[in-house]
């Protein structure tokens, strides 16, 4: 049998689009050009310029900046499609693959509980996560709000072929 070219149909789709990505790039990147623009401008010649601050102040526009970096390889490299044969999975721009259900020997949904410090409140990350039978491990975040259903398909497809 032939493989499910990436062209074809699918029955479910899960991308990065839909998270309201765009909102928190936009912010992460006007917060990361500010603390910048103000570390480059600590560096520049003056009266009451700060090495320390303008450090500080790069620091944090770096840490944004990666922010920014990962949220935008996020929502345009992000890709879950699920066919009838198999499905694609790719979470950056050099990972991207085919797998038929046949080729995977487990797969299984982790959910990860990060407690603050300062806040009593708990949040909790949801992964999907395979194995192939090479034994390679593949793993993805992804908001399970949004796209449960369509990872609980999933599931049930590689199960019922495992």
């Amino acid at each position: 049998m032939e493989k499910q070219s990436y062209n074809e149909e699918w029955d479910h789709k899960i991308d990065g689009k839909r998270c309201g990505l765009l909102i928190r790039m936009a912010i992460m990147g006007v917060l990361a050009a500010v603390f910048i623009v103000l570390a480059a401008d600590q560096f520049g010649p003056g009266p009451n310029k700060r090495v320390f601050v303008g450090i500080v102040f790069a620091f944090f526009g770096a840490q944004l900046l990666w922010a920014f970096l990962q949220l935008a390889v996020r929502y345009f490299c992000f890709r879950i499609y699920i066919g009838g044969r198999g499905f694609y999975f790719r979470t950056n721009p050099w990972n991207g693959g085919y797998y038929e259900y046949s080729e995977v020997s487990s797969c299984k949904v982790e959910t990860v509980a990060s407690h603050s410090a300062r806040s009593a409140e708990a949040h909790s990350y949801s992964y999907f996560a395979f194995s192939l039978k090479n034994g390679e491990r593949k793993k993805a975040r992804f908001e399970k709000s949004l796209h449960g259903e369509e990872i609980e398909v999933l599931k049930k497809r590689i199960d019922a072929n495992a």
